[in-house]
């Protein structure tokens, strides 16, 4: 048996837009796919919510960030 934790995605979803609210314990981040879909004559828009503390917030903020400016460094490096 090992003793590294295995990752089992049971949810994959696109999405192009983030709504984020915070309360003093903690973040709330609704991932939706717009524009939606026409259903019984309005337009719904499908979301996941994902909650999470301030800390582990800022951890993945942190982590997006530095994500992108290592992918925006091999792209204008690569031009």
């Amino acid at each position: 048996m090992t003793k590294e934790p295995i990752a089992n995605i049971i949810l994959s979803r696109y999405c192009n837009s983030v709504n984020i609210q915070a309360s003093n314990n903690d973040m709330a981040l609704d991932f939706m796919e717009l524009p939606g879909i026409p259903r019984d004559g309005k337009q719904v828009i499908e979301g996941v919510r994902v909650y999470m503390t301030h800390e582990h917030a800022r951890l993945m903020a942190d982590l997006i960030l530095k994500t992108l400016e290592k992918s925006n460094n091999i792209h204008t490096t690569s031009e």
